[in-house]
């Protein structure tokens, strides 16, 4: 038998259910949890009341589920993960993934991965280890976020794009679907980047060859950025603040504030209008 359970309030587990040691279940006399069936709640985890999980859900260890989540099926939260009251996760999510090998040596993994309050994380989407993702931000389905990627609040993340990892991104961003957001990036607030938008790091495509790995410069937005459909952006690209992209365009070098480019190569065209520019908030 599992020992140091706290129930507090109704506590309902499904058929098949495992609890390990050290777990607290509910933070309300008046509150419910409810847990389906075959799930996994490994030690030193919290879940408060107003929880409801899904079938076939393993949580690991030292986990906080705040209250009013909701866990679809079939869905792993990995140890030292955080949801923040009112998250959605949808079906077939994994949260905190790692590396397994690297994991086994103990180089990655021990930082905390955060689902901010309110957010959304649709069906198929995978969250690396060391991510936060701000409040009432939403990620589509079959979206990867790679490990150390800062998503800010307010933000929507489309399906089926593509974060390399260790990049910022800022608040009331637009990303929308099957763009490919390349490690080293810096979103910042109020941007919009249109579908299939493909970011680049390595000037000298040094793959397989000396210096591989190295001196890689992702892309920089100012605020309030607007880029079109099928963007192609060479490494170390800085847009300026206001600044528009039309669709098809390769940008090569820095973008200023508000101007308005386009062609291949991107080309300044005219001024971009300042009276389209959004309030803050």
């Amino acid at each position: 038998m599992p020992e140091n359970i706290v129930l507090r309030g109704k506590v309902n587990l499904g058929a098949g259910t495992v609890v390990e040691d050290n777990v607290v279940l509910g933070h309300r006399e008046d509150g419910v949890v409810d847990i389906g069936e075959n799930s996994l709640i490994r030690s030193g985890t919290v879940i408060y009341s107003g929880v409801r999980v899904g079938r076939n859900v393993e949580i690991g260890a030292n986990v906080t589920i705040e209250s009013d989540v909701v866990l679809g099926k079939n869905i792993s939260l990995v140890n030292n993960t955080i949801i923040r009251k009112g998250a959605i996760i949808g079906d077939n999510v994994i949260i905190g993934y790692m590396d397994i090998k690297r994991g086994r040596d103990g180089l990655e993994g021990s930082e905390t991965t955060e689902i901010g309050e309110n957010a959304r994380i649709r069906s198929g989407s995978v969250i690396y280890w060391g991510t936060k993702i701000g409040g009432n931000s939403m990620v589509g389905h079959n979206t990867i976020i790679r490990e150390k990627t800062i998503i800010g609040h307010d933000s929507y993340i489309g399906s089926l794009v593509m974060f390399e990892g260790d990049s910022e991104v800022g608040n009331y961003v637009g990303i929308n679907a099957q763009s490919h957001i390349t490690k080293f990036s810096k979103v910042g607030d109020y941007t919009f980047i249109g579908p299939i938008c493909v970011t680049t790091n390595d000037n000298k495509i040094t793959h397989r060859r000396a210096g591989h790995g190295r001196n890689l410069v992702g892309f920089t937005t100012g605020m309030y950025v607007r880029m079109g459909a099928g963007i192609t952006v060479l490494p170390g690209v800085y847009f300026g603040e206001g600044c528009i992209v039309a669709a098809g365009s390769v940008v090569t070098k820095d973008v200023p504030p508000y101007k308005v480019v386009m062609g291949v190569p991107a080309k300044v065209v005219k001024d971009a209008p300042r009276d389209e520019i959004m309030e803050q908030g």
